[in-house]
């Protein structure tokens, strides 16, 4: 089986379309679908639910040119999956978006970033992290990687990699993620601290009360005040 015929999907053209429509569509088993691109007017189309959901999981959530194969027509088409809509309470998908592409015109698409290697820091204890899952690149649709290496083997502790270090061999390949972006980073081992016993804790000192000052002359007590009146008497 070549690349082309592993990555190729059939879809049936539709005439009609709005929520009724489309609800009788999905209860045949099938998902409305819209195939759109530059200088096209867009084309309904609808496509197989079960076979499409067998289709993505083949892809692998990777980004790739896919051979669309319409029912009715001799010709077949050059695609990106552009965007699927889910049911948000079932999570099946109940929309897809196709984008129809030129084979002769660079495109701007995200692709998946893997580390490759067993890094330095790993085997100090510490722990690889992916910061960024997907990186940009512009070129012809037929030049588009299913993903792209980085080697992490000299990746220590505490250090990162970005951008500006990936090399891409193919120069036809354009990189448009900013360089400085950190792709992936070394974080060092958690240490448990253990709690202090209880004889050790140190309670904490509650401040005393502070006195009032005495601004005035403050209220006479009772004896103060019949001392005074026999005085006058």
């Amino acid at each position: 089986m070549t690349e082309e015929q592993k990555y190729e999907l059939a879809a049936e053209p539709r005439q009609v379309h709005g929520k009724g429509a489309a609800r009788k569509l999905r209860a045949r088993g099938m998902i409305p679908a819209v195939l759109y691109g530059e200088n096209r007017e867009p084309e309904l189309l609808s496509v197989n639910q079960s076979e499409f959901e067998k289709f993505l999981h083949k892809m692998g959530g990777e980004s790739m040119l896919v051979t669309l194969n319409i029912k009715g027509k001799n010709k077949k088409e050059k695609i990106f999956i552009k965007a699927t809509q889910r049911h948000p309470i079932t999570d099946h998908i109940i929309h897809v978006d196709f984008y129809s592409v030129a084979a002769t015109k660079k495109i701007r698409v995200e692709v998946p970033v893997r580390p490759v290697g067993v890094c330095i820091g790993v085997k100090k204890g510490g722990v690889l992290e992916a910061l960024v899952r997907t990186l940009e690149i512009k070129c012809l649709p037929d030049k588009i990687p299913h993903h792209i290496e980085v080697d992490v083997t000299n990746l220590d502790i505490n250090h990162s990699i970005h951008t500006r270090e990936i090399k891409i061999d193919d120069p036809d390949i354009e990189l448009l993620t900013p360089p400085d972006t950190p792709l992936f980073t070394i974080v060092p081992p958690k240490v448990e601290v253990e709690a202090a016993a209880p004889e050790e804790a140190i309670e904490e000192e509650k401040p005393e009360a502070a006195e009032p000052e005495v601004i005035g002359k403050g209220k006479a007590t009772k004896e103060e005040e019949e001392k005074e009146t026999k005085e006058k008497n």
